[in-house]
């Protein structure tokens, strides 16, 4: 919860700098996201967390069906977006819809390492790491609203953000490659 007082400060400088359109529509975008990436990733990293002995070969396996499973509901949510579009109404929801669901292949992967980094008890390292990436995040996030561009600054915000739990992540588990 370090990330929240971020959030909420990127929040209150976006609000100055983006519309309450461009708010709505990255709002519906990321709803149609966030509703269906549980069912993308099947609870893999519950799994994770709760699994009595985690070995290399448990976690590939995971990775990869997360992968797979998030990558086919991404491509049915990119094919699909203009379905989405007769929900809202809004031209720019099917771009933004799209674009966000890219990031489920890397978001699933993600979920799966910081799983395995609350399964290994190393709390202090998870929310440094959950700390930085929501605040260099808002930082890009900021910075491309700033240069004017306007919902398209939440996107490289969330990316931003997503990637550098990636890295970080990868840092910290250091996962070896199954032979």
């Amino acid at each position: 919860m370090l990330n929240l007082p971020v959030r909420l400060g990127t929040m209150a400088i976006l609000a100055r700098l983006l519309t309450p359109t461009e708010f709505g529509v990255f709002a519906a975008a990321v709803t149609v996201i966030e509703f269906l990436r549980p069912i993308s990733t099947l609870s893999m990293d519950h799994a994770l967390v709760q699994s009595k002995t985690l070995r290399p070969e448990t976690i590939a396996l995971a990775c990869l069906f997360s992968i797979v499973a998030s990558s086919v509901v991404a491509a049915l949510i990119a094919l699909n977006a203009d379905l989405v579009l007769r929900l809202y109404e809004d031209p720019e929801v099917p771009g933004l819809l799209v674009a966000l669901a890219l990031s489920g292949p890397l978001a699933a992967v993600v979920g799966l390492l910081l799983a395995i980094l609350r399964r290994k008890l190393v709390f202090r390292e998870l929310s440094v790491l959950i700390l930085v990436s929501s605040v260099v995040g808002a930082i890009v996030s900021v910075m491309v609203a700033a240069a004017g561009g306007g919902v398209w600054a939440l996107v490289a915000g969330y990316y931003t953000d997503l990637a550098l739990k990636a890295v970080f992540a990868l840092l910290l588990v250091r996962p070896r490659v199954v032979r």
